[in-house]
């Protein structure tokens, strides 16, 4: 069993003083840029408008100074813009490892949440990876149902191939009655600030996957459509080469327990 830490919103004070390496020295190996909201550095889902900012520019420059994995995941939409404009287009482009660690594709379902071709692109053509969540409510309109996942994974697997997708739950592994499912749910969900921008509802996962053996249900859906060996990518391999590949000193001698 492998841990690699991540920040879903960086600390606003991360470029003052050491806080950066500070980072790097406590474990934390991936990063985005915004969780929901603005901060100084650009703006997240729900701020979809905001421009990456001359922070935010310094921000990517330091992850790639740190070898920090940038995700683009909860990025808004300008601002994932113009985070790929400057990695791609800056006068020497910037050597910064990219993933989307649980986005599902606006082709498939129109959701702030989710990004658009041309930041998917850029990640295939980085030799990225992209982790299709299970939630369902930023996956498809009404389905509940694995149904939703699979067409987001199906989709990548045509555009790109099978070799940069992965799957990237969002989700807890524990089982809970359905009654505390229901209320775990609702405890979580009253706390968002945008709910009908989010479109949240119940069940956030399919209920199929109440269940610590998860992994074990989604692993069966997608043998209905592609071979042992395409599954074992998407359920894990992928993953793995992507980080051994950008994390070769911390985890080059990890290897998967089939």
């Amino acid at each position: 069993t492998g841990v690699v830490l991540g920040l879903q919103n960086p600390p606003d004070d991360i470029l003052e003083n050491n806080n950066m390496k500070v980072l790097y020295n406590e474990g934390i190996r991936i990063m985005t840029i915004a969780y929901e909201c603005e901060n100084p550095f650009g703006g997240g889902c729900m701020a979809r408008y905001s421009p990456l900012t001359k922070n935010g520019k310094k921000l990517l420059d330091s992850y790639a100074e740190n070898e920090i994995i940038f995700d683009f995941s909860h990025a808004g939409f300008r601002t994932a813009r113009e985070t790929f404009e400057y990695i791609y287009m800056t006068k020497e482009a910037l050597f910064l490892s990219v993933m989307a660690s649980h986005s599902g594709l606006k082709d498939i379902y129109e959701h702030p949440r989710n990004i658009n071709d041309q930041i998917a692109d850029f990640i295939y053509k980085r030799d990225g990876i992209i982790g299709i969540p299970t939630l369902t409510f930023i996956l498809d309109e009404a389905d509940n149902t694995l149904n939703g996942f699979m067409r987001h994974i199906k989709e990548v697997v045509h555009k790109y191939g099978q070799d940069n997708v992965c799957v990237g739950s969002d989700g807890v592994y524990k089982h809970c009655l359905d009654h505390k499912f229901e209320k775990f749910h609702k405890n979580m969900f009253d706390n968002i600030k945008y709910q009908d921008m989010w479109k949240v509802r119940f069940p956030e996962h399919p209920v199929e996957l109440n269940d610590r053996g998860k992994m074990f249900t989604i692993a069966k859906k997608l043998m209905e459509f592609y071979s042992e060996k395409v599954v074992e990518k998407i359920c894990g391999l992928n993953f793995l080469r992507f980080l051994k590949k950008n994390l070769p000193t911390q985890i080059n001698s990890l290897n998967v327990i089939r």
